[in-house]
């Protein structure tokens, strides 16, 4: 049996939200038949836009159409239609701002109901990044995920805060990542961030 569920980006309960003309975080807000059209409608919709994301020559096309639309419904179902083709993996209600950069998608992991804001830039290469349920990446938000970086559930990162899993040793004969590798000295760490921590503004 297929499980229609994998496929939604959005979960019922959020749908029903979306369609409120404020956004809120009540409990009495009623799933109408609304919402269940739109629900169901998000399969079709999903699996006809992932065709061209998945495809090489149309997938920079997609991407460019997916950064430019602006903030709005339409915009964050697109963006996370994108990025379920391109990540590791994506949970549901996963809201991706159009200025956000990712790099090494298959090696990003995202929990459901988190928020990546603009101006975020996420790295990863050959590392592994792995951001939790329900946790927000503030604007211009930096993290290089090499070779790890594990951030928990429910977690804050604040505006500006920098998060590296490696740097450059200060007895280095040359800081600059440019340089021949027999001048540069890495250190590789990785970082934990546990469940329900706040990583404040501007930290590095």
């Amino acid at each position: 049996m297929i499980k229609l569920e994998k496929y939604k980006l959005f979960s019922k309960r959020y749908i029903a939200r979306g369609l409120v003309e404020e956004y809120v975080e009540r409990e009495d807000i009623e799933e109408g038949w609304i919402s269940y059209i739109v629900d169901l409608l998000q399969i079709p919709i999903y699996l006809i836009l992932s065709i061209p994301c998945r495809l090489p020559i149309c997938s920079h096309l997609m991407e460019i159409i997916s950064r430019i639309w602006e903030r709005g419904r339409f915009g964050f179902f697109l963006r996370a239609t994108y990025y379920r083709t391109k990540l590791g993996s994506i949970g549901q209600n996963v809201f991706i701002d159009q200025n956000a950069s990712l790099f090494g998608c298959k090696n990003i992991f995202i929990g459901h109901d988190s928020h990546i804001d603009t101006g975020v830039v996420l790295i990863c290469g050959d590392g592994k990044l792995s951001i939790g349920s329900y946790c927000h990446i503030a604007n211009n938000v930096v993290i290089n995920g090499k070779p790890f970086v594990n951030i928990g559930d429910y977690t804050a990162i604040a505006a500006g805060a920098k998060i590296y899993g490696s740097t450059t040793k200060p007895t280095a004969k040359c800081m600059s990542p440019m340089a021949p590798l027999f001048m540069t000295e890495t250190i590789e760490i990785g970082i934990d961030i546990g469940e329900n921590a706040l990583v404040g503004l501007n930290t590095v």
